[in-house]
């Protein structure tokens, strides 16, 4: 079967950009405690003066305070991310997603809302208190989100405010950190109010309130819904409130988050362990991730045994594959191997997935092939279904290929050295019935070396198939 078409990399779909770390400077070590539904959380802080770690105190781990490292700072765009030690790389922890006010979004209850605007303000009271063993200065924050409700086939405003203190070392650098020790602590206590979409907006403008002012050392915070005239009377008021009642009503839990131990004279942070990575985002990691969840899961592309030679290997693969064809870009040539796939159609979900693991002929590489068919399941009669361009862009009963590249040249082991998504092609399905599924397939599509993320290679598949069902449920199209 002879190759028609052309074969070129395209640009990497992964966006990684260098780490670069300042580490000359101050460094200071602290830790935070928060109480919150009568469990008591820690954190330990090591600041530097480009980045910080966040480490959760592992005595006191919970959903809230997070179970992984953090790293934020100014060297990461003031954006916790999380050591991916795969990739030797720092993933964001921010949604791949980002927008500005206006957002229209739908609440748990499928109502339509819109949140038109954030704003955040911050105002001195005069106050101080001690922290840590030093004097820390009081400031007003108050994060109010502008929003409407959809009703009776208009937009009703109504207005949500967070409102508290905020303590502040004013002689120290500033850091995110505080307001990141983990995602839920972030949405809980500074920004109940934002929704899918605008959490790096609320980020943004907190960030850019409160640096100026200096380390953050502690936060007093309560979620208040309040009317446009006792808005209006509180902004005039420069944000004060007499006593520990809130200007409306309270909503959610009160939280409190403060510095209990404070070292600025200590050892700088552990800048190997940084050395040699980069950046990914969140997007880039899910592009990355969904082709090894599938092997995984899937047991794809298995370690081949050990007890066998090569040649009986091959021998039997050539007797008993079930599908034959070609490869051309990362791997060349005559390919063979096995073609099994699964549906379901039920209460819990539609679904159809067809999978192939393709050998080169010596055996030291295999290609593991995903194809989920986007809500729809099973065809019931012999048809053409295309291959979309990602899952993004994919329409209902299309199909979503997810590629990953394993190496087999130690004994007993498949290792995955590269992913990535079909780009373009089609599976045509000549017979179809309940236990076999026949045909052939073109696929077009481009993988990432999990050792390389700023390469893309091209991966062109193309043979014959003849299914066996090894799945009544599969995965759903994502």
């Amino acid at each position: 079967m002879a190759m028609s078409w052309g074969v070129k990399a395209e640009a990497s779909p992964v966006t990684v950009a260098p780490l670069t770390v300042e580490t000359e400077g101050n460094h200071y070590q602290y830790r935070m405690h928060m109480t919150i539904q009568g469990d008591d959380l820690f954190w330990d802080l090591t600041q530097g003066p480009d980045v910080t770690l966040v480490a959760p105190d592992e005595e006191h781990l919970s959903q809230v305070s997070g179970f992984d490292p953090l790293y934020t700072g100014e060297a990461l765009d003031n954006r916790p991310h999380q050591v991916a030690s795969r990739f030797d790389a720092l993933v964001s922890r921010m949604p791949a997603e980002s927008g500005r006010p206006p957002l229209e979004y739908q609440d748990v209850f499928d109502n339509r809302q819109r949140t038109d605007a954030v704003r955040v303000a911050v105002e001195p009271t005069g106050a101080t208190r001690e922290l840590a063993g030093r004097e820390a200065s009081a400031y007003t924050l108050a994060v109010v989100s502008d929003k409407s409700r959809w009703r009776d086939e208009a937009w009703h405003p109504y207005h949500a405010l967070n409102l508290g203190t905020v303590w502040v070392f004013e002689d120290l650098a500033f850091s995110p950190a505080p307001l990141q020790l983990s995602r839920y602590v972030f949405n809980l206590v500074f920004a109940p109010h934002s929704v899918s979409g605008l959490e790096e907006y609320y980020h943004e403008q907190l960030i850019s309130a409160l640096a100026p002012l200096g380390m953050l050392a502690g936060a007093r915070m309560q979620e208040v819904q309040i009317s446009a005239e006792g808005l209006a009377e509180l902004e005039a008021d420069g944000w004060r409130v007499e006593g520990d009642e809130p200007p409306g009503q309270a909503q959610g839990y009160r939280f409190e988050l403060l510095t209990t131990e404070l070292n600025t004279e200590t050892e700088p942070l552990d800048y190997a362990v940084l050395e040699g990575m980069s950046r990914l985002d969140a997007a880039s990691l899910d592009y990355l991730e969904t082709p090894l969840m599938m092997v995984n899961r899937l047991g794809l592309c298995p370690a081949l045994p050990e007890e066998m030679g090569a040649d009986s290997l091959l021998a039997a693969m050539q007797e008993n594959a079930s599908f034959r064809g070609q490869m051309q870009g990362s791997i060349d040539g005559e390919v063979l191997g096995e073609a099994s796939f699964g549906s379901q159609d039920d209460s819990f979900g539609r679904g159809f997935m067809l999978t192939l693991e393709s050998y080169d002929p010596e055996l030291h590489q295999a290609a593991c092939l995903t194809l989920l068919r986007v809500d729809a399941a099973m065809p019931d009669d012999p048809q053409r279904l295309a291959v979309a361009e990602g899952p993004d862009q994919a329409k209902p009963g299309e199909l979503v290929a997810y590629l990953a590249l394993t190496d087999l040249t130690e004994p007993g082991r498949s290792r995955v050295v590269a992913a990535g998504l079909g780009s373009d092609g089609e599976v045509i399905l000549e017979r179809v019935d309940e236990e076999t599924l026949s045909g052939h397939l073109r696929l077009d599509g481009q993988v990432t070396p999990l050792d390389r993320l700023t390469d893309s290679l091209p991966l062109v598949i193309e043979g014959e198939f003849s299914a066996r069902q090894a799945w009544d449920r599969v995965p759903m199209a994502r």
